[in-house]
């Protein structure tokens, strides 16, 4: 597969995760005001013909709303492909060259937490785990004279 495919097909991915995403909020908004129609109507003196418009409009909104959301949550956005190929990239290489398998441990833990810090989705959970200090470490590590410090820089 050339990578003119492959550029396309994240592009391609990239406008239909945007397009459902849209689709789903709109559906949302309208699979709810169906529903609190229905809510509304507490005493059951709907004539029939609102109710068969009512049932229509519940399970159009309704598809929509689980298909947009389906296709939102499996279809990766352009961020999630870039971080789908470059991560598998890297795996593929490091099982397949004899002399990746060679480097130490610390080495991949530190770039494992190169990866993980380059796109930003590093939880406090994951930094503890690759010995990346929190801010609730910094905090502890301070002095009283620098957590004070700190607080009128940020009073300022």
């Amino acid at each position: 597969m050339s990578w003119y495919t492959i550029f396309y097909l994240f592009s391609l991915a990239d406008k239909i995760s945007a397009s459902s995403k849209t689709l789903f909020i709109l559906s949302t908004i309208a699979f709810g005001i169906t529903i609190l129609f229905k809510i509304g109507d507490v005493d059951g003196e709907w004539r029939e013909s609102t109710r068969v418009k009512w049932r229509k409009c519940f399970w159009r909104f309704g598809l929509t709303f689980v298909l947009a959301g389906t296709l939102w949550t499996f279809i990766p956005d352009r961020s999630d492909m870039t971080l789908i190929v470059a991560g598998g990239s890297v795996g593929q290489f490091v099982m397949n060259d004899d002399n990746a398998k060679a480097l130490p441990a610390d080495i991949t833990r530190f770039l494992r937490k190169e990866i993980l810090v380059a796109t930003g989705d590093v939880s406090d959970i994951v930094k503890k785990e690759l010995n990346i200090p929190t801010v609730k470490d910094t905090l502890i590590s301070k002095s009283k004279e620098e957590l004070i410090k700190l607080l009128e820089k940020q009073i300022k």
